[in-house]
C-alpha cells in the first residue's frame, strides 16, 4: 500500500528428486571426481588426525565404484597421495591404506595445497561429470600472508575456485567448488568462508567427532545428488520502463547488464536434488501512465546442463505481472504486503549488516558496529512479517541479540 518506484521480486527454482533408482544403481546418477585436501602439518597430531582418517573412512565407504577420489596432503608444503581412481573395493583399501599412514608434522600451507588440487582435476583425460574438492584443515596458512593479509592471498587461487568472488571475470570459468571443514577451535574460521563462499562450495566447523557423520553426509550425499549444472537464472524485464535496480543473491555471483538494466543473470553452478534456492530481485517501477490495469514487471527463465545426458535444457519462461488499479478501488488484498517477500528482505537486510558490523569490530569500531546491529534489528521488528509473528524474524532478532551481547565490550569481543 505504500507509494515506492522501488518493488521487491522473490524469484528461485526448486530442483527436481533424484531418481529411486539412483541409490542402488551408480548409473542412474551423475558420478563424481573428488578431491580430499588433508591437513597433516604438526598441530594436526594425537587427536585430530584421528578425527581426520575417521572422516575420509566415510568418505571413501560412501563414494560409488563409478565415482573417483585423489588425495592431496599438506603442511609446510603440498603432495599427492594418491591418484585420482575408482572407488571399487580395492581402490577403497588402497587409499585407506595410505590415509591411515599419515603423521603429523610441519607448517600449514593452505594455497600450495588447492593449487595442487585444482592441477588434478585440470589434468584428467577423462571427466566425471561432477567435480569437487573438499578440505580438511585445523589451523591457519602460515606459509603464505599472515593474519587479515591471507585473504588477498585468496586472489593467487586459480579461477575455477574464485568463480563467485565479486568483480572477477568469471563468465566462461566452469565452478570448481571447495566445501571446507574446520577441526578444532583454532582453525582459520574467516579464511575457509571465503574459500568456500568464492567458489560456491560450503564451511562446517568440525568440532567432536560426534559431528563428523553428519557433517560429512551433508556434503557428500549432496555431491552424489548433483541433478543440474551451470544453473543460471534469467531475469528479463517485461517492460522497457522497468529497470532492474539490484540482485539480492547471497554468496551467488549475479550480473546485470548496463544497458537499460534490462536484464540480470544469477550464476548458480551445481544443484542438488530438492534443493531450493531465492532471491530477491530489485525493480525501479515508474508510476503508470496510460489506463492499464497491470504491469509487466520481470520475466524469468532457469537454464542448466543436465549431468547425465549433458543436454542444455531451458525452462519455459514465468511472468511476473501486479495489478494497478486506481487508489479508490484498491482491494484488501491490493494492500497487504507479501509476508514471504518481506521474509526475505529481512533475512538479507539482518545478513548484510552483520557482514558489515563484523568488519567494523575487526578495525575496533565496536559502538559503531553495535549502533548498527541495533538499527538492522529495529527495523525487522517494525517490519509486517515480525509483527505476524514470523517464526525467522524472531531467530534472527534472538542471533542479533546474542552478537551484540558478546561485543558489549572490546574484552568480551576479543574473547569470542
Amino acid at each position: 500500500s505504500e507509494q515506492s518506484n522501488s518493488f521487491p521480486v522473490l524469484i528461485g527454482i526448486r530442483a527436481p528428486s533424484l531418481s529411486p533408482e539412483a541409490t542402488d544403481r551408480p548409473d542412474a546418477r551423475a558420478p563424481v571426481d573428488l578431491v580430499a585436501v588433508l591437513d597433516i602439518s604438526g598441530s594436526m597430531g594425537r587427536d585430530k588426525i584421528t578425527l581426520l582418517k575417521q572422516a575420509m573412512g566415510f568418505v571413501v565407504d560412501t563414494l560409488g565404484p563409478t565415482d573417483r577420489l585423489s588425495v592431496i596432503v599438506f603442511s609446510t608444503s603440498a603432495r599427492r597421495l594418491t591418484h585420482l581412481r575408482r572407488m571399487t573395493d580395492l581402490g577403497r583399501a588402497d587409499t585407506m591404506r595410505e590415509v591411515n599412514a599419515l603423521r603429523a608434522n610441519g607448517a600449514t600451507n593452505i594455497i600450495a595445497a588447492l593449487k595442487l588440487a585444482v592441477q588434478v582435476l585440470e589434468q584428467r583425460t577423462h571427466k566425471n561429470p561432477v567435480a569437487s574438492i573438499i578440505l580438511l584443515t585445523d589451523g591457519q596458512d602460515n606459509q603464505n600472508d599472515h593474519g587479515g593479509r591471507f585473504l588477498d592471498s585468496l586472489a593467487r587461487l586459480p579461477p575455477c575456485i574464485r568463480a563467485n568472488v565479486p568483480d572477477q571475470d568469471s563468465t566462461d570459468v566452469v565452478s570448481v567448488p571447495v566445501h571446507a571443514f574446520g577441526f578444532g577451535s583454532d582453525h582459520d574460521a574467516t579464511a575457509l568462508h571465503a574459500i568456500a563462499d568464492g567458489s560456491g562450495g560450503s564451511f562446517s566447523y568440525i568440532e567432536s567427532i560426534e559431528i563428523i557423520q553428519d557433517a560429512f553426509a551433508q556434503c557428500i550425499g549432496g555431491l552424489l545428488s548433483v541433478v543440474g549444472q551451470e544453473v543460471e537464472i534469467r531475469v528479463q524485464s517485461g517492460s522497457s520502463r522497468v529497470q532492474i535496480q539490484s540482485i539480492s543473491s547471497g554468496r551467488y555471483r549475479n550480473t546485470i547488464d548496463n544497458d537499460g538494466n534490462q536484464h540480470g543473470i544469477v550464476y548458480i553452478g551445481d544443484v542438488y536434488a530438492e534443493e531450493e534456492k531465492q532471491f530477491l530481485v530489485n525493480l525501479l517501477v515508474p508510476q503508470e501512465t496510460t489506463d492499464s490495469l497491470t504491469t509487466k514487471l520481470v520475466e524469468v527463465k532457469c537454464s542448466y546442463k543436465d549431468p547425465i545426458s549433458h543436454e542444455s535444457i531451458i525452462s519455459e519462461t514465468v511472468t511476473v505481472e501486479i495489478r494497478r488499479p486506481p487508489t479508490e478501488d484498491l482491494s484488501e488484498e491490493d494492500r497487504q504486503v507479501c509476508l514471504e517477500v518481506d521474509r526475505e528482505r529481512n533475512r538479507i537486510s539482518i545478513a548484510e549488516g552483520i557482514a558489515e558490523a563484523q568488519e567494523m569490530a575487526e578495525r575496533g569500531e565496536l559502538e559503531s558496529a553495535r549502533e548498527l546491529l541495533g538499527q538492522r534489528r529495529m527495523a525487522m521488528r517494525e517490519s509486517c512479517s515480525a509483527r505476524a509473528g514470523d517464526r525467522l524474524s524472531t531467530l534472527l532478532d534472538g542471533e542479533v541479540g546474542q552478537i551484540q551481547e558478546r561485543w558489549s565490550s572490546k574484552a568480551r569481543y576479543e574473547s569470542g
